[in-house]
């Protein structure tokens, strides 16, 4: 069955109440050494604020749509006057969910525990291997966009793999997300300028490994 919306448009105010991304992306402790807590409130508020905003335009705010089945609704579930905003839509309901999984990915203590370690080395043939990969893969990031460490979805426990999706696209659907890391320029301009290798490295001593653990 096609989702449904309802058509009249909403203010920027109203529109966050529906996409609360406050609650969505609570901001971790301990992130001081990597981005400081100030930083990443703003970072949040501005973007993810910006992108709650137009979905809640987009959709009417009249349900709390989950922004990820929103990235993969077709046009043709759209009133027939919203169907040109659908590129709009996929931009800021990807942006969205990217943004809830980079915050959801900090707070950890960047020591990786036993089951988390066990996953790493049977993918990257050891930890070392996999920290060098990462912060290669980011520093050969091909623009802005979001690294992600994402397992094969096809059986639990798959191979960890770290890929690339320029923009606000998601991942294929074949690949779950565990972690993600926004490579997008401002969130590593302030404190890294344009050493996104530092920055890679940084997030990897505050994420919470304990995600690559379910």
């Amino acid at each position: 069955m096609k989702q449904r919306f309802t058509v009249n448009f909403l203010s920027h105010s109203g529109g966050n109440m529906h996409f609360d991304y406050k609650n969505d992306a609570p901001i971790a402790q301990g992130t001081e050494n990597f981005i400081s807590r100030a930083l990443l409130c703003l970072h949040r508020d501005t973007f993810m604020g910006a992108q709650a905003a137009s979905l809640a335009v987009i959709t009417d705010g009249s349900t709390r749509c989950d922004p990820q089945a929103l990235y993969r609704l077709p046009a043709s579930a759209l009133p027939k006057y919203k169907r040109g905003m659908v590129r709009e839509l996929r931009d800021a309901a990807g942006g969205y969910v990217c943004h809830r999984m980079f915050f959801s990915s900090l707070g950890g203590s960047g020591m990786i525990g036993e089951m988390a370690r066990a996953r790493i080395c049977k993918s990257f043939s050891g930890c070392e291997r996999f920290r060098y990969e990462f912060v290669q893969k980011a520093k050969a990031s091909p623009g802005c966009g979001f690294l992600w460490i994402a397992e094969e979805s096809m059986r639990r426990g798959g191979a960890l793999h770290i890929l690339f999706t320029p923009g606000n696209r998601l991942l294929p659907p074949n690949f779950l997300p565990l972690m993600c890391l926004d490579m997008w320029e401002h969130s590593y301009c302030v404190r890294y300028g344009a050493d996104r290798g530092a920055y890679a490295a940084a997030f990897l001593g505050a994420a919470r490994w304990e995600l690559l653990e379910r």
